[in-house]
């Protein structure tokens, strides 16, 4: 299998890992959190029935189906990957069905222009190259170089660098004397979502934004580039979204509900979530042409990059930009697929678990990799309702469409859902990027870690052998400084619980950067069996949740709905 780069992930839970189907064999808390004694020991039993189902080479073959062609929302093949998914599921024996919705979705007409003008007229690539190594780099169904949203246009302006292109950026700009309005400004990714850097360049008065990924954050300042190593390669840039999450997402003529026949429709000027200058992406091969005649004030704190030069703001008559964009805005059927396990005794308490399927090009890690660990544990889940298992509490398996332009998929079934939602959710797992290297991670709302540690506690992680939890510890501590694991006396300081974060975000194996390879594949089996682990404990445990919680991210990256025990789910617009 071709190993592929991951693309930068913001907002996601998930997890991933596969374990052999035996016995961890490890000391387990001998009853499980919210089970009667008799009760945990079925559980247990159960899961370890569960353990036994997902195979490496299961999914290999799902991963292969489900990145075989380019499948970008709306199209042709991300059809086929919805009929995919909703066929292995039914052929689990669970209920599954697609939901359409009719969404306005973005595409380039052509491919854009972005052209130095001035201190000499050069046509940038604006194209990435084909990997000799990697023959699917060079379909014909990968879509242009393009960031969703962005507005056509056809400019010509002096060139500004606003460093990550935050307001603290522009603050720096002008302090040293740097006038962002009437320019094309050229911001680096990191530190905050696309769709702000386009707010904020929009608010300052810049006709048009260019993003590039800077070799200091994802290059080769960092490693070995692809297909040597992990690191984006300079021909390399990052497709994504810009649309206005903040503000809401979803489809963005349909605010608030969803986006079905007879929904009344906004007209397109005045969507809020839309940006209103162009937008385009360009490698750092392509950024360096543009960066290095740039005068004006030298690099502010903070400003400079990887690449092998003196940074400067720019934003003099030095430098002119050409910068074209050709988009068309069509309403185009997404497909959502449904699978559903009803409860036994509470059957209005829904436990949801999701992730998208849909991708900018391929999307071996983001997000089928969540995609291929949430079929398995499809399989699993079918495997025991043949043995008369039912979970006490419903289980929902979404597989959302769209989330790449702007988390459509599943913000408009949140919003075909919300007096549900609003009344019978209990929990909800994200599974976006369930793998994408070998160490593991994860995030959530606190009233969620004990379930997380537990979990983890009791499935084995196929690179050590150890369970998940002391794996994921142990590295943990190996990354510590002398001072932080002994005291003054040299006393080794009592271990400290492995920190999961603050946010719903993310629950699964992971690297800074990363490659898919068949070395992956055990940590979908041992992912489908994690979260396995957390699905039955959360759909089958006699307590019903009484603590305020909420779980974000209804998609993957931002709020679609909350949950919370103590009061109804709140707007699903609302992005907290």
């Amino acid at each position: 299998m071709n190993r592929l780069k991951r693309r930068s992930i913001a907002c996601a839970l998930l997890l991933i890992a596969v374990t052999g189907s035996q016995s961890l064999g490890l000391a387990q808390s001998p009853v499980l959190d919210g089970f009667a004694p008799k009760l945990s020991e079925t559980q247990r039993k159960l899961e370890e029935q569960f353990r036994g189902v997902p195979s490496a080479t299961n999914a290999r073959e799902e991963l292969r189906r489900l990145t075989a062609e380019a499948h970008i929302a709306g199209s042709p093949e991300d059809y086929a990957t919805a009929v995919y998914v909703r066929d292995q599921m039914r052929s689990f024996g669970l209920n599954s069905d697609m939901r359409e919705y009719q969404v306005l979705l973005p595409f380039p007409r052509t491919p854009s222009i972005v052209e130095l003008i001035a201190p000499r007229r050069e046509r940038l690539q604006v194209r990435e190259d084909v990997v000799p190594e990697d023959p699917s780099s060079a379909s014909k169904k990968i879509v242009p170089l393009y960031n969703g949203y962005g507005t056509s246009g056809d400019l010509t302006a002096p060139l500004v660098y606003v460093n990550y292109g935050l307001p603290n950026d522009y603050e720096a700009l002008k302090k040293v004397g740097v006038d962002v309005k009437g320019t094309i400004a050229i911001a680096r990714y990191g530190n905050s979502f696309r769709g702000v850097k386009a707010k904020v360049a929009e608010d300052h008065g810049a006709i048009g934004l260019i993003i590039y990924s800077d070799p200091a954050d994802d290059g080769y300042t960092q490693g070995d580039v692809y297909p040597k190593g992990p690191w984006r390669p300079d021909s390399s840039a990052q497709r994504g979204s810009v649309q206005f999450l903040f503000i809401y997402p979803g489809d963005p003529l349909t605010p608030g509900l969803p986006a079905i026949p007879g929904t009344p429709r906004l007209k397109r000027e005045l969507a809020l979530n839309l940006p209103h200058i162009p937008v385009q992406p360009i490698s750092y091969g392509d950024a360096q042409r543009l960066l290095k005649p740039l005068r004006g004030p030298a690099r502010p704190k903070g400003f400079q990059g990887g690449l092998p030069f003196t940074y400067h703001t720019g934003g003099t008559s030095d430098v002119r930009v050409h910068l074209k964009t050709d988009i068309e805005f069509v309403t185009k059927t997404i497909w959502d697929v449904i699978t559903r396990i009803d409860g036994s005794v509470e059957k209005d308490r829904w436990v949801v678990l999701g992730n998208h399927r849909d991708a900018w090009v391929f999307g071996a890690v983001d997000p089928n990799s969540g995609t291929t660990a949430m079929l398995e544990l499809g399989r699993g889940l079918g495997q025991l309702m043949k043995t008369g298992w039912m979970p006490r509490r419903s289980i929902i398996l979404g597989s959302w469409d769209a989330e790449e332009q702007g988390l459509i998929g599943s913000t408009e079934w949140a919003e075909d859902n919300a007096a549900e939602l609003k009344e019978k959710a209990v929990a909800y797992l994200n599974v976006d990027v369930a793998v994408s290297g070998p160490n593991f991670g994860a995030s959530s709302v606190p009233s969620m870690w004990k379930l997380i540690r537990s979990a983890a506690q009791d499935v084995r992680d196929p690179k050590t052998g150890k369970s998940i939890y002391d794996a994921w510890h142990g590295r943990l501590r190996s990354d510590l400084s002398e001072s932080e694991l002994y005291d003054a006396n040299g006393n080794e300081k009592p271990a400290t619980a492995p920190r999961i974060g603050p946010t719903i975000h993310f629950i699964g194996w992971r690297t800074s950067a990363i490659q898919l390879s068949n070395t992956m594949l055990p940590r979908h089996k041992s992912g489908a069996r994690l979260r396995c682990v957390w699905r039955m404990r959360k759909a089958c445990h006699s307590i019903t949740p009484t603590m305020g919680w909420s779980l974000r991210s209804l998609s993957t990256k931002r709020s679609v709905w909350r949950c919370d025990a103590s009061s109804p789910i709140r707007s699903t617009r609302n992005p907290c």
